[in-house]
């Protein structure tokens, strides 16, 4: 009885995981077309910022303006316009998602599981180290998974540039105060001085391949802000990354 209660609770874990794997891929697939929209939005708004100001100029000449190219400017410019507009109408909402006590740790566990296969390929070893009591935390918990997992793939996408150095992925989790205290650390090249205060910013990237647009970290920070928490790249770490993400056991939801 015991060894089929046994695997019975085995059976219904691989149904849950590959349950939430199928979440978690329908997810990264709306933020990929998020992710390219707001590029390509992005990338159009320059030219538009630029023919909106050779038109504001024009007309400032008033008469002394060549109509034809004024004519020219205005069309370009209400093309443009509906063409962004039809775009941002084509961006995917995020799903709505209530707020709910979180175990952290079962949480990156279960981000660690849907990691696995890219963690024994690259030989990369783990050195977990969860709080043995951890209070839960109010957060919507898909948004909470897929922020840890785009951390965990930004720190096995570095240690892949850095294949000279043994590959260890370090997640600690902690009480502190009043929040819940997750550092994750990778042996990887790490992140310039001069480009750390850039990390955040939407569409600046360090990647070289044309897949990345630059947008997980922006990601990762707005996810952070709606849970009134705080992330931190540690600057006097030099063996890599150290990642901070501080996150309140509570917290007001104004949604």
């Amino acid at each position: 009885m015991a060894n089929e209660i046994t695997a019975l609770k085995r059976q219904q874990e691989a149904v849950g995981m590959n349950a939430m794997r199928a979440l978690l891929a329908e997810q990264e697939r709306v933020r990929s077309m998020r992710e390219a929209l707001q590029a390509a939005i992005f990338q159009m708004q320059g030219p538009m910022n630029l023919i909106s100001a050779a038109r504001d100029l024009l007309e400032r000449r008033g008469a002394q303006a060549d109509p034809a190219l004024r004519h020219a400017l205005n069309q370009a410019a209400a093309t443009g316009q509906t063409a962004l507009e039809r775009l941002r109408a084509l961006v995917p909402a995020v799903p709505p998602e209530a707020a709910t006590p979180v175990n952290i740790n079962q949480l990156l566990r279960e981000v660690l599981e849907l990691c696995k296969q890219r963690l024994l390929a690259g030989g990369t070893v783990v050195d977990w180290k969860p709080a043995p009591m951890l209070p839960a935390v109010t957060a919507r918990a898909s948004r909470l998974r897929g922020m840890f997992k785009q951390l965990i793939d930004n720190a096995l996408d570095a240690m892949d540039s850095n294949r000279h150095q043994p590959r260890e992925l370090r997640i600690t989790t902690a009480t502190q105060e009043q929040t819940v205290s997750v550092v994750i650390e990778d042996t990887g090249p790490g992140v310039a001085s001069d480009l750390q205060w850039r990390i955040f910013e939407p569409f600046f990237t360090t990647k070289r391949a044309a897949t990345h647009v630059g947008l997980g970290l922006a990601m990762v920070q707005e996810v952070v802000n709606e849970q009134r928490g705080m992330i931190t790249l540690d600057p006097d770490y030099d063996a890599g990354c150290r990642w901070q993400v501080l996150l309140p056991i509570k917290y007001e939801d104004d949604s």
